[in-house]
């Protein structure tokens, strides 16, 4: 069966809406032939709330790696609070190590947060793994519209689609310069 990596820095227990999706789609994975294996951040370096009861829904033979995170309380002082790039570091170092170790077949990356789609070209460029991202709720945001560290960083992650496989979205697109890098699929 081939393997696809989730690079979810959200995901169970946490309850916010990037995580239950994965949630969802690993439970259904395998029914259509792929083994999911989830790369996600250790809770205790969440900031948002999380539901315990979360963790029993998923299936006990879906394999789990979790990472550490920089804390948000020193990142902050940089204007990073972002869980997906207070744990990028951490995930390269794991996607590294997994590709050493064994096949994996397809990136999936779902964002929000968006800073992890880079982690799709680099496991690319590195590896040639195709990736496909998930794009939840496409938004576009000038970085000069909010001036912390993290936005501006962010504002650059659309040049990590260019070699995408599959981009999916669950709602349309934004009007603007955005459509000239969108690419549904690549052939």
């Amino acid at each position: 069966m081939p393997t696809v990596l989730i690079i979810a820095p959200d995901f169970a227990p946490s309850s916010l809406p990037p995580a239950t999706r994965v949630r969802f789609f690993v439970k259904h994975l395998p029914e259509f032939g792929w083994e999911p294996v989830v790369l996600t951040v250790d809770a205790k370096h969440y900031e948002a709330a999380v539901d315990a009861e979360n963790q029993q829904l998923l299936s006990p033979s879906l394999e789990v790696i979790r990472t550490s995170a920089f804390s948000a309380r020193w990142t902050r002082k940089f204007g990073v609070g972002d869980i997906g790039m207070r744990s990028l570091w951490q995930h390269w170092r794991a996607i590294k190590h997994l590709c050493r170790e064994r096949k994996i077949d397809l990136i999936f990356i779902p964002v929000p947060p968006y800073v992890p789609m880079v982690l799709g070209r680099l496991a690319h460029l590195r590896f040639g793994i195709p990736y496909v991202i998930d794009y939840i709720e496409p938004w576009v945001r000038k970085a000069s519209d909010r001036q912390s560290g993290g936005h501006r960083i962010g504002s650059l992650v659309p040049l990590s689609l260019s070699p995408c496989e599959t981009l999916l979205t669950s709602s349309g697109f934004p009007k603007g310069p955005l459509m000239a890098w969108l690419i549904l699929t690549r052939g």
